[in-house]
């Protein structure tokens, strides 16, 4: 397998470095494996590393438009078929590459690992989304399914998601309408209407620090969660889109009120 690592970094470089030590001590037998990284902005010095091509943004471009810039080189090199795409807050096991190397699928998911605020590991198994309303949901369980017949998830988070190149080819890049968030959810939208194949290596188990970042329920990660979901809704509903905006205008509300009045109690 010839693999495309691309990482993005914008936040904490320690965070970065670990996933390029996890990366540096992973399997890597019967890969042939080129890192980018992508640095949105921030100007970190991170020293030259084996396999690395350090790509800069001038500044903070959001997850689609930034990773685009990596995905772009990786393309125009023409020495990978694989591109697996990783926040800078995972971390990978050593067997990981060799699980998800079995892929069949144009775009491959893998079990994301992380712990919720009360300290207790969580497993997401990929998203579902809702086609009225454009609201998403993570299959998420408190413990391990190797078998997970019954899962058949309609996205994969960006923050691991491997993709065959044919699939870029044929459907493009990421949208870079999405600044953050729902740019994962759209690609594997149009991925799927074009008859790719998405599908899950149950296998291969990452760990992630949930969206290190922004912070996962901070104002700014609220806003860009809404403003997202509202382009989703615009983009891809047609005749629906009245219901999802209603669905959208009160979700809004309702948050809002929590912020306000349930902070205050």
């Amino acid at each position: 397998m010839n693999l495309a690592v691309l990482i993005l970094h914008f936040g904490n470089p320690q965070n970065t470095l670990n996933c390029l030590s996890s990366l540096e001590k992973s399997d890597k037998t019967g890969i042939r494996l080129q890192i980018y990284l992508i640095d949105n902005g921030t100007g970190t010095d991170f020293g030259k590393k084996k396999n690395m091509i350090l790509i800069r943004n001038e500044k903070n471009l959001g997850f689609a438009a930034g990773m685009n810039r990596g995905i772009d080189k990786a393309i125009k090199s023409g020495e990978s078929d694989y591109f697996l795409l990783l926040n800078n807050d995972t971390v990978l096991p050593e067997n990981f590459l060799q699980k998800l190397k079995i892929t069949k699928y144009d775009i491959t998911g893998a079990v994301v690992k992380y712990k919720s605020v009360n300290g207790k590991w969580i497993y997401d198994y990929g998203g579902l989304l809702n086609g009225w309303t454009g609201k998403t949901e993570h299959m998420e369980k408190t413990k391990y399914d190797p078998d997970p017949v019954n899962y058949k998830p309609d996205y994969f988070s960006g923050c691991c998601l491997m993709i065959k190149r044919e699939a870029f080819v044929k459907i493009g890049l990421f949208d870079e309408r999405f600044f953050f968030y729902y740019e994962d959810v759209d690609f594997c939208f149009r991925a799927k209407k074009a008859g790719l194949k998405l599908g899950l290596v149950p296998a291969a188990v990452i760990e992630h620090e949930l969206s290190s970042s922004v912070g996962k329920w901070s104002n700014k990660a609220i806003y860009y969660n809404l403003s997202s979901h509202f382009k989703f809704i615009n983009k891809h509903l047609g005749l629906k889109r009245p219901v999802a905006w209603i669905f959208l205008a009160l979700l809004t509300a309702k948050i809002i009120w929590d912020k306000i009045f349930m902070k205050a109690k």
